[in-house]
This record gives structure tokens, sequence and C-alpha cells, in this order.
């Protein structure tokens, strides 16, 4: 229903008129939108959790519903701030890049190494104090007037962020990251393709699996994001081969006999 209801919006579409949008980007930039298909993927769990609570509808009344999602309404339910900061106080959002409006230092800062990246977040003065117990009293911005608390940090964020980049372009991401998380202070590399594959974090949740394919060989894939208690483990099978099943579909689901198929095959009506 509504005026735009025979409308034609993808992904980024949908990002845009959602307002997700005007939200995302650097200061003074342009509006950006998600490196990933949230719209899609948020609309589906949305249709999923409505088809499990329409089945106890079903069971508790005895009458069916209608399910109905809007993809652009699914993504507004990721910028409830913004959307109640304007309703309430007027205010249109800012796009503020990686940064935090109530937390200082609040962003990813380079490592050593060739793109090496780590992402801090510091919301309370006890994971400020164990982040500057982790740089030792020798760095400058650890016993700096301009960062002594939460508010001030607020304030100097921006001076702050790159004394604490000069700082930690010198160490290994993972070890910083060790470090940090066992003085309290939340943090963690941004790792690319290769280091998903090679964190032990998901390799001890046997989340990277690997399947033998007939023509490409081993290969390494992420499995699914959940486990089920009670369940058979999943099993993890490569995609099938071009025509690799023709004999199965025809021959001994639909019953067509090996003739048939052959001339089938010989007309290249299926392969």
């Amino acid at each position: 229903t509504g005026p735009m209801k025979s409308f034609v919006g993808f992904h980024s579409a949908v990002a845009m008129y959602s307002g997700l949008a005007a939200v995302t980007g650097y200061p003074g930039g342009h509006p950006r939108i998600v490196g990933s298909v949230l719209p899609d993927v948020l609309s589906g769990a949305y249709v999923a959790l409505a088809v499990v609570q329409s089945l106890y509808d079903l069971a508790a009344t005895g009458r069916g519903d209608h399910v109905e999602i809007a993809m652009a309404e699914a993504v507004m339910s990721v910028i409830p701030e913004a959307i109640i900061d304007y309703t309430l106080n007027g205010r249109q959002s800012e796009r503020i890049g990686n940064g935090d409006p109530k937390k200082a230092p609040h962003g990813v800062y380079p490592c050593a190494g060739d793109d090496a990246w780590i992402a801090i977040s510091v919301g309370t003065d006890v994971e400020w104090g164990g982040l500057c117990r982790v740089a030792g009293p020798a760095v400058e911005w650890t016993h700096d007037e301009r960062f002594a608390n939460g508010s001030v940090r607020l304030e100097h964020a921006e001076e702050l962020d790159c004394m604490l980049a000069g700082w930690t372009c010198q160490h290994q991401s993972y070890a910083l990251m060790h470090a940090l998380q066992e003085a309290g202070v939340p943090a963690g590399p941004v790792l690319s393709t290769k280091g998903l594959l090679e964190d032990p974090h998901l390799k001890a949740r046997g989340h990277v699996v690997t399947t033998d394919h007939p023509e490409v060989g081993a290969r390494q894939m992420l499995g699914l994001p959940w486990e089920i208690g009670g369940l058979p483990p999943v099993e993890y099978r490569p995609s099938p081969l071009r025509g690799e099943h023709v004999d199965r579909v025809l021959g001994q689901m639909l019953g067509l006999s090996k003739e048939k198929i052959k001339g089938l095959v010989q007309e290249d009506i299926v392969v």
C-alpha cells in the first residue's frame, strides 16, 4: 500500500531512502551506504520472526496472519537514536565517521604492518585508565589534562585520535588487542578476508570449515554463524558440478528412462 507501492528499489536505494545513508559517513562529507546488503538480510530476519509469531498466533487462535515487510521500514529500526533525537529535539544527526557521541577515544587506528588496524572504544574513565596503563607513563597523552575525564576527552577527541594513532602504529594489532582486553579495554583487530580465515577465535568455534571440491580441491569457507543444541552438526558439502544430478533428478525422482535422458542430453535440452 501507499503511493510508492509499485516502485522498485534495491540495497543502495533502500539505504538512502531509509535515512541510514544520511547518518553514515565522515564529518563534512557526503552520505554513504554501508558496505553490506544490510536491508536484504535484516528484512529477511524480520520476515522469519513474523512467520514464527504468526505460527504461534495460528496455534492459539486458529486464524492466519498476513505478513508484509517493507525494507526501508526495517532499516529505519537500526537508527532509532537519530529518529528520536529529531522528533524530541529537532536535531539532525551529523555524520561522525567512526566516532561516538558519548565515547572518546572511539575509532579505528593504524597498527604496524601492511594495512593493519585496531578498533578501540573507551566508554568510561576506568577503561581509560586501562588504556593508559597499557601505554605506560612515558607516553605523553596518558597524563595530559585535556584527556583527564570523559567530558574533556570528547571536547578534544580529534587531538586524542591523532596522538593515539601515533602510539598504536608501533604495535601489532593482535598483540595490542590482547593487552588492551586484559586491561579491560574493548578492542579488536580489523580483519581482512585472509585474517578472518586465520582468526584463532573463529577457528576455535569451528566457524571456518574446509570443503573438498572435485575440480578445485580443498577450499576454506565460513560456516553457519549459529549452532542449535540437540541437532546433529551441519554437513558442509561442495557445490554440485554442472549436470551432476541429471540422472538422479530426471531418472530417480521424475522416472524418465535412461534412453529419454540420453536423448535430452543429445538435443542440448539438459547437460
